[in-house]
């Protein structure tokens, strides 16, 4: 860190109370392109919420969906939310338990917390917060390189 001799730098940031959630998705269309799609929310993720972002998926591509994720309980639940309701494009796929280098998912959050945006503080304004992040995933979708080798990270060939 940088501070004058004698003088402790003090980072001001937001209270840890403060939170916000982000609900991701690495799409691949069948024409090849390649998509992060996300969501952010002002709280922790709930069942109906990846309900909603994986409706808002299907009317995006409008095609049926494979959604392959892992064992997290709340993925569970939407499963059985779109079974019970008898939806039939949609078709679920899981990870094996605690193989997250399996997911590329994982690697995008790798790249997003621990390269983009490491040593981020977030500012006081939420709103401003919020905007920081779009900015950051709009910059991701971007680059379509990189999209590709969280997939690649996951030992999946594209090709």
């Amino acid at each position: 860190t940088w501070a004058r001799r004698g003088q402790t730098p003090i980072i001001q940031y937001p209270p840890s109370r403060r939170r916000l959630s982000v609900i991701g998705a690495l799409c691949l269309a069948p024409n090849g392109k390649l998509r992060e799609h996300f969501q952010i929310q002002r709280r922790g993720i709930r069942d109906n919420d990846l309900f909603w972002f994986l409706i808002n998926l299907r009317f995006h591509y409008k095609r049926p969906l494979i959604v392959v994720w892992d064992n997290w309980s709340v993925h569970g639940k939407v499963e059985t939310a779109f079974r019970r309701i008898e939806i039939a494009w949609i078709e679920f796929e899981r990870l094996p338990p605690y193989a997250p280098e399996l997911n590329p998912v994982e690697f995008s959050w790798s790249q997003t917390k621990y390269h983009d945006m490491s040593n981020y503080v977030p500012p006081a304004d939420t709103d401003q917060w919020i905007e920081n992040i779009n900015t950051h995933f709009q910059r991701t979708n971007r680059r379509k390189n990189l999209l590709k080798s969280f997939f690649a990270g996951a030992g999946l060939d594209l090709t």
